[in-house]
């Protein structure tokens, strides 16, 4: 028996996708979402966590641990990543109508900026301002001062844009890996995220 949640993964990949789906299409779809998907359909509330997964360890590293941090903030939140559903590209060969499918079935996007590199900064400025939060690092020098040549050097101009208009929206939450006084950690940045999206909402 197909799960609500595949159910409108499938009617999604239908609308989005220019051709129909086949049977076949029809029975892997089914089956990857049941594999991949099965904790999604329980949450109240879906984080479709983007980030640079490319960029070494480290970054890898902190978008997963964003990941793990919203799933266990409560029983009724959930989080994933792309490359988490069908990673082996069984079900979807074409990863923007898959990336387009799960931005629906998500409540929210919350994308962690360390740069501009990588794919993120495009899937971010596909999500409606409404639906998205952003995790930016600042960057800062050894003395604790805000080091504006690499925060040039990681974001540019149109992205700096972009994050001063979140910031304008009460979308973008700042976080450092420096011990800096008054700036929050990853960690404490994303607690202040779930405060404003989930406790805010009950």
């Amino acid at each position: 028996m197909t799960s609500p949640f595949a159910s409108d993964v499938i009617a999604d990949m239908r609308e989005i996708r220019e051709e129909g789906l086949s049977r076949d299409q029809f029975t892997e779809i089914s089956r990857v979402v049941a594999r991949d998907c099965r904790r999604f359909g329980d949450a109240d509330r879906l984080y479709f966590v983007v980030g640079n997964y490319d960029e070494g360890r480290g970054q890898r590293d902190r978008v997963a641990a964003t990941r793990d941090r919203i799933s266990g903030f409560r029983s009724d939140t959930e989080a994933f990543l792309l490359e988490e559903v069908d990673p082996d590209d069984e079900a979807w060969e074409n990863w923007y109508v898959k990336f387009r499918v799960f931005l629906r079935r998500a409540t929210w996007v919350v994308g962690v900026f360390e740069d501009n590199d990588g794919g993120h900064e495009l899937e971010a400025g596909e999500v409606d301002t409404g639906d998205l939060y952003v995790l930016k690092r600042d960057y800062y020098t050894r003395e604790g001062d805000p080091d504006v040549e690499t925060e040039h050097d990681r974001f540019d101009g149109m992205l700096a844009k972009y994050f001063a208009f979140l910031e304008n929206r009460d979308r973008l939450y700042r976080w450092t890996t420096a011990d800096v006084e008054n700036v929050d950690g990853l960690e404490t940045a994303t607690d202040r995220l779930l405060n404003d999206t989930v406790l805010d909402g009950d």
